[in-house]
């Protein structure tokens, strides 16, 4: 794909969710970024040497600059990905991609860039970890204060039903002793 096709593909793309290439040289910093705390060089460093052998592995997630009446410029913010934007500029500067490089770019002008960024974490550790760390120390008898939970009721024997209701019983107690004091 040519820099011109990119540029033209980006030209028409203003609607949020649409997927897209955008070149590297029309993405700029957002003023509403995610992250507060800037990168470090060497994460910067590590992203950029990540990038040629894994590709960047997620979008970034850009919204269309607006002028002062509101129309679209021909840049977008950077709303999600700032790092992977500078691993790319740093790949520019050593000269191993053009500043042209078409970028994989999801747009977004509905989202708030930290809901999203939420949203994508929350994702990642679905993915990731399949809620592996529910499960790692269940089988332990201290339990770490984790307990197994069930999607549907589970009877309790006879022994839980009394320590239960010993319970609930000595929780009212205190709770009305408190509550008169």
């Amino acid at each position: 794909m040519t820099t011109n096709e990119t540029s033209a593909k980006t030209a028409n793309a203003g609607e949020s969710g649409t997927e897209v290439f955008i070149p590297l040289n029309k993405l700029k910093k957002s003023p509403r970024n995610a992250r507060k705390t800037p990168h470090s060089e060497a994460i910067i460093e590590a992203y950029a040497a990540s990038i040629p052998a894994k590709g960047i592995l997620q979008n970034l997630v850009v919204e269309p600059e607006l002028d002062g009446e509101g129309a679209e410029t021909d840049f977008y913010f950077v709303s999600i990905g700032e790092g992977r934007r500078l691993a790319q500029l740093l790949r520019v500067k050593r000269k191993q991609i053009r500043k042209t490089e078409p970028i994989r770019c999801v747009i977004d002008t509905v989202n708030d860039a930290h809901e999203m960024k939420l949203q994508g974490i929350a994702e990642t550790v679905r993915q990731t970890e399949g809620w592996k760390w529910a499960d790692v120390h269940i089988d332990y008898p201290h339990a770490n204060g984790l307990r197994r939970t069930y999607p549907q009721p589970v009877d309790l024997s006879e022994e839980d039903k009394a320590a239960y209701a010993t319970a609930s019983d000595e929780f009212n107690r205190l709770a009305e002793e408190w509550d008169s004091a």
